[in-house]
């Protein structure tokens, strides 16, 4: 039953560091085919976070991208996998950040989501989300709020500074999901 998993996991590699995007396409087919045979939900979730993070960005836009990973962060939640939820949240949001063109929107729906996490205790997704508002707001010329939820809120300039010169945001977000996925499994 975790063969549909694993097939996830390759067809990320597929797409990520071989630069295989119509393989990991086919191979994402083939783990949810698998995932469905079995019935296993953690799979199915886990399989549709790497799907819509890692290999569907070479066949998808961003928005059907991001859409798909709310999804699964809802469907996570039901079955009660905090941390794909979560990763499925972050990465969603991360996209909402470069790709809406209503920052407006985006601080509404966040503003929503982070007594959620918050309630969950997921910290580091709650750091996450909160820089992510904080980029927002300085964009739109907001001022950040008096009470941040995560008190140690780290420097933004120098966060932002480095996203700026470096141009490595999203993969940054990447790289810090794909630590917490190393520990999650």
């Amino acid at each position: 039953d975790l063969f549909g998993l694993c097939l996830a996991c390759y067809g990320f590699i597929l797409s990520m560091y071989s630069n295989k995007p119509k393989e990991a396409q086919k191979t994402y087919e083939i783990a949810v085919t698998m995932n469905d045979r079995f019935s296993d939900a953690v799979a199915i979730a886990t399989t549709e976070f790497l799907y819509a993070t890692f290999i569907g960005i070479n066949h998808l836009s961003w928005k059907q991208c991001s859409e798909r990973l709310y999804e699964n962060y809802i469907f996570s939640r039901q079955i009660g996998q905090i941390n794909i939820a979560f990763f499925s949240l972050i990465t969603h949001f991360s996209n909402r950040f470069y790709a809406e063109s209503n920052l407006e929107k985006m601080l509404e729906s966040l503003s929503e989501i982070l007594p959620i996490v918050a309630s969950n205790k997921q910290q580091n997704a709650l750091e996450f989300l909160e820089i992510l508002r904080a980029f927002s707001q300085d964009l739109m010329g907001q001022e950040l709020p008096a009470q941040a939820m995560v008190q140690q809120l780290p420097n933004i300039g120098t966060i932002k500074e480095k996203a700026l010169i470096d141009l490595e945001y999203t993969a940054l977000n990447h790289i810090h999901i794909l630590e917490e996925m190393h520990d999650f499994f």
